[in-house]
């Protein structure tokens, strides 16, 4: 499996369209969440105007919140990382 850093990159087949993907949760301990978006995103220019099948959802994190250098936004693959 390929790596990053310290991290694996899991293979997933999810569309994010009923939710999160089977075995992905949100971090407790980071600062941010994602939330999921349909469509464009709320702030002009930030993002994609749709998923890549152009009708469903995909992971968002707001470009509208103060964010600080180093704060985190995590999502958690825990079937990779129970591996």
């Amino acid at each position: 499996m390929a790596q990053l850093a310290k991290y694996p990159i899991a293979s997933v087949s999810c569309s994010f369209d009923n939710g999160l993907c089977l075995g992905w949760s949100q971090s407790s301990s980071d600062v941010f969440d994602w939330t999921l978006n349909f469509g464009s995103t709320p702030s002009s220019s930030t993002g994609p105007s749709s998923d890549l099948s152009g009708t469903g959802e995909f992971p968002l994190l707001s470009s509208s919140v103060l964010q600080q250098i180093y704060d985190s936004h995590d999502l958690i693959d825990d079937i990779a990382n129970n591996e």
